[in-house]
């Protein structure tokens, strides 16, 4: 596969999620925006703060895993999911793209960015 088209399908699902991540916030029912984390730092402002009160001071210590995900890849990384009605999408350092429902876990689908052995990164 030539290595551009490689690039060009890696960017255009990235511009996809931005397009999906980016709507109004005056199109979107208020009780979803706030459990919704569709941008990097949350919202616009950038605050990466979330309004939702369901964890507080008294039962913070209660907290417990739900669920984890291993994406298969064999690196350390640290990526900022985007939360869209209850889909959750990620990355991987080598560019695919994963979404998961929010609430189990499990994969609903996944972009594998095919990679040459010759080709750097893309982004």
């Amino acid at each position: 596969m030539n290595k551009n088209v490689s690039c060009m399908k890696c960017f255009f699902i990235l511009q996809l999620l931005l397009i999906t991540a980016c709507s109004p916030e005056e199109n979107r029912p208020e009780e979803n925006y706030t459990a919704d984390w569709p941008l990097y730092g949350r919202d616009y402002s950038n605050q990466r703060f979330s309004p939702l009160e369901q964890i507080n001071l008294e039962n913070i210590n209660q907290l417990k895993l739900a669920w984890h995900y291993q994406t298969g890849k064999k690196a350390t990384f640290q990526t900022t999911p985007i939360v869209v009605d209850n889909t959750m999408f990620i990355t991987t350092p080598f560019n695919d793209v994963i979404a998961l429902d929010a609430e189990s876990g499990k994969e609903l689908w996944r972009y594998y960015l095919y990679r040459e052995l010759d080709f750097g990164e893309c982004l």
